[in-house]
């Protein structure tokens, strides 16, 4: 199952969950990349069960949404099921301009999935983290990446969550989830991730 992400042009980053054969879950950080080409994908997993990533290529078969026979569509709110059962969710959907904690437009459905988990679980207070990866100094990174986190803070207070339930932290580079030597690593790293308090 995905449970959220984003794109950033022909990438897509993202966390996925799977039930384990007798009982339990696993999963972690995903990313795909659709070449220009459009006839493939090529990406990378991380599977939590055997602690490391996982490669993969494929080809497409059809444009049909939903034709694949393993296809489900999504129910619910991913962002609320994941801080339900994992206390924390890896959002990769929130996206910025470069060097800014400006919010890109199409990062509205992972915000609104986040404020709809806000809404409905009033009692709820986070921490909202913000993660770079390792271009730059760490003093701007962990600057821009509190930044980041307090943009996310402000749109949820727009939206009329109170503040009080949220506090903000910034990591820069220090918490990566993959290495910093490839692009797509980088990628996997440029993260916001919410805490359930």
């Amino acid at each position: 199952m995905i449970e959220n992400g984003g794109f950033e042009g022909r990438v897509l980053r993202f966390t996925w969950n799977a039930d384990q054969p007798g009982g339990g879950r696993y999963g972690g950080p995903a990313i795909i990349v659709f070449p220009d080409d459009g006839k493939s994908i090529v990406g990378h997993f991380w599977h939590a069960n055997q602690n490391n990533w996982h490669d993969w290529n494929g080809t497409r078969i059809s444009r049909d949404m939903g034709s694949c026979p393993h296809w489900t569509p999504g129910t619910g709110n991913q962002v609320e099921q994941q801080l339900k059962s994992e206390g924390r969710a890896r959002l990769y959907g929130i996206l910025f301009d470069t060097d800014s904690d400006h919010i890109k437009d199409e990062s509205k459905p992972a915000l609104d999935s986040l404020l709809a988990a806000a809404h409905s679980q009033p009692t709820w207070s986070f921490s909202i983290e913000g993660h770079t990866d390792n271009i730059g100094g760490d003093a701007h990174n962990r600057t821009l990446s509190e930044k980041r986190a307090a943009a996310v803070k402000a749109y949820l207070i727009k939206a009329g969550v109170d503040e009080k339930r949220h506090a903000t932290k910034g990591f820069g580079a220090s918490k990566p989830v993959a290495g910093n030597d490839t692009s797509l690593g980088r990628s996997e790293n440029r993260r916001v991730e919410i805490v359930k308090q």
